[in-house]
């Protein structure tokens, strides 16, 4: 028993090493250059690919739903606290970006800045983040197809192929049965852009550029079509009063702000391109992004401004669009805002398919993952499926993730698809905030796009805003994230922890921490809490990481 004890410390202190091992930006640099996979994308692509995953159901679909059930015209406040949040990320994105140019995304920067275990957190939840996200806009988009072939055929669809068979209840906080069989259209939508991903990345990127610019100039159209049309006394009460729960008030601006935030995924996506981009413009991610957000906050403010102006809020249904160009009497207005919306649904779709299966990839190349999501199909070798030499395309993975997502969007409803993307996006969002303040500790020298903020107050205030919209999310949003991640956690500690590649080259190197590299003249020496290292320095700076159970000695030497 003595020796039990005696041993636990350093048993202790092992597992820890382990759950906290990272990977250096050198490693990093090495698997970019290696880089498998195809390079078609440019500047306009990547900026076309965030939009594109930006505008979409958050906009055309929530927008109207947050107004009228939770928000009230105070849905543009709600709008307004959810682009801040997301700048704050955006900023902390195109930083990381920067200095880590690879498909992971988040779970890559947390992978060097707090070790495999949290990236392995995070890389989770961004599972998460867009499947939900690709099902919930896949519902959306069956809802607006079915209502434009309506409008135009003056035909009523059949409901039972159109909705899914189970409802959630935000009153009774149950599901209940609809007599629906499937929603067919957000089955089909998923699978056919599946399949175009893994065709060829070129010509899904110029596919999803020109649908993004037609929904672009559609928003545009519409929004200064509609502002002769607002009634300034449609504003108010601008909040209106608390009638319990989440509905009105500044209860219901706050939750409508964690809903509607999910207008503003997607700029996340630019990552996910970073080894598919040409190295002309791989420089440029990080302008991508900011741009991305800025398009996509100026298009949404201008959009549920005239949405809240021409309608009274409490008539705004889930087709905000049609009720607005219904009571203006534009029936040609209508028919162009459908096209631009199923055009802007189908780039969301695609988006988030794409970024989906980079995470995948990212995390099956570190053996956190099956083999199988990382085989890369050359594209004039259709006939082999495996990992092979040369440029080439993610094979398996969007088709496993299509499967999913096609099956979740065939039988889930939309709100309860949206709030489970919203929750886990904050805490991919909280993580990379943390994950830079890191990195501007133990990589302060590196070349990199830097946030406006020298006493790091952007990710500090991010961390802040991130945790506070997570907390205002409903009680079984909350529950739903912890159960996926308690299951993440038994596939990590039964399955990945034993696979991870990271670990098992350390472990043939004979040596568990990988240090991190500042300059070179500096160097770091991990220590215990039994003392300092005696040997000669100039300066010496503690840096606590988020380790927090050990120190970094920096020292300048001669």
């Amino acid at each position: 028993m003595g020796q039990v004890l005696e041993r636990t410390p350093s048993l202790i202190e092992e597992a820890w090493k382990r759950l906290t091992l990272r990977k250096s930006v050198d490693d990093m640099q090495i698997e970019i250059n290696e880089n498998p996979l195809n390079r078609p994308l440019n500047f306009f692509h990547l900026n076309t690919l965030g939009l594109g995953a930006i505008i979409g159901a958050g906009i055309f679909i929530l927008s109207g739903n947050v107004a009228a059930n939770f928000a009230g015209p105070s849905v543009i406040i709600s709008f307004l606290i959810g682009s801040l949040v997301a700048f704050l990320a955006a900023l902390s994105y195109a930083e990381m970006a920067s200095m880590v140019p690879i498909a992971g995304s988040s779970y890559s920067y947390i992978y060097t800045t707090m070790g495999e275990f949290c990236a392995w957190l995070i890389g989770w939840n961004l599972c998460l983040e867009y499947t939900c996200a690709v099902a919930a806009v896949s519902v959306g988009w069956s809802t607006y197809v079915a209502s434009f072939i309506e409008f135009i055929g003056n035909t009523s669809a059949e409901y039972r192929i159109l909705s899914a068979p189970i409802a959630w209840n935000n009153t009774s906080e149950n599901f209940y049965l609809t007599g629906a069989y499937f929603n067919l259209p957000a089955i089909l939508i998923v699978v056919a852009l599946a399949a175009l991903l893994v065709y060829n990345i070129d010509v899904s990127a110029t596919f999803n550029s020109i649908i993004v610019v037609a929904k672009i100039i559609i928003i545009l159209i519409f929004i200064f079509t509609a502002i002769k049309y607002i009634d300034p006394k449609n504003y108010l009460p601008f909040i209106p009063k608390n009638q319990g729960g989440y509905k009105y008030g500044v209860e219901g601006l706050f939750h409508g702000t964690t809903v509607v935030f999910f207008a503003f995924i997607g700029f996340d996506v630019i990552t996910t391109a970073a080894q598919e981009t040409s190295r002309k413009s791989q420089n440029k991610l990080p302008i991508s992004i900011v741009t991305s957000w800025g398009i996509s906050t100026l298009l949404y403010i201008g959009f549920v401004s005239v949405l809240v102006g021409v309608v009274k809020y409490d008539k705004l249904a889930d087709d905000p669009i049609a009720v607005v160009c219904r009571a203006m009497g534009l029936r040609w207005l209508e028919i162009m805002v459908d096209v631009g919306v199923i055009c802007g649904l189908t780039s969301v779709i695609l988006g988030n398919l794409f970024a989906q299966s980079r995470i995948l990839y990212t995390m099956s190349n570190d053996g956190l993952l099956p083999k199988i999501f990382g085989h890369v199909r050359h594209p004039r070798q259709n006939q082999n499926p495996a990992p092979m030499p040369g440029p080439g395309v993610p094979f398996a993975a969007p088709i496993c993730i299509g499967t999913i997502c096609a099956v979740l969007a065939g039988f889930l409803p939309i709100d309860f698809l949206a709030e489970m993307t919203s929750i886990g996006t904050l805490f991919a969002f909280l993580l990379v905030h943390v994950g830079v303040f890191i990195m501007h500790w133990t990589h302060r020298d590196i070349k990199r796009f830097k946030i406006p903020s020298k006493t790091l107050f952007i990710p500090v205030i991010g961390v802040l805003t991130c945790g506070l919209l997570m907390n205002s999310s409903t009680k079984w949003a909350k529950i739903r994230f912890g159960v996926w991640t308690i299951a993440g956690l038994i596939i990590y500690f039964s399955y990945s922890k034993r696979r991870s590649k990271m670990w098992n080259t350390q472990e043939k190197r004979g040596r568990v921490v990988e240090p991190m590299d500042n300059t070179n003249a500096l160097h770091e020496l991990v220590i215990d809490w039994r003392g300092i290292p005696k040997q000669p320095f100039e300066a010496v700076s503690i840096v606590v990481d988020m380790n927090f159970l050990h120190a970094t000695i920096t020292t300048a030497v001669e």
